[in-house]
């Protein structure tokens, strides 16, 4: 029982060390995949890579900033706010 309570608790612990290891970090994101289009009103959108980003903007200008954890790294893996991005002709 023991053994198996062991090896259980290091699969766990080789699975959470996987997916920080795929963690996207703020300084790696200088923006979205693709900005949406100039009449899109939302706050939040999600690029065609699944990153939210988030609406800020000061005097008429408008900047998207990647929405975060706790941890600072940025969320990922979300459904794309317009689909997937069209794929490359060639």
């Amino acid at each position: 029982m023991n053994v198996a309570r062991r090896l259980s608790s290091a699969g766990i612990a080789a699975l959470f060390a996987g997916l920080s290891a795929c963690a996207v970090t703020l300084d790696a994101v200088d923006g979205p995949a693709e900005y949406p289009p100039p009449g899109f009103a939302g706050q939040q959108y999600v690029d065609s890579s699944g990153c939210v980003f988030m609406r800020a903007g000061y005097a008429g200008q408008t900047r998207w900033v990647p929405r975060v954890r706790r941890d600072r790294t940025v969320i990922c893996g979300q459904k794309p706010t317009f689909g997937a991005a069209p794929a490359a002709a060639g």
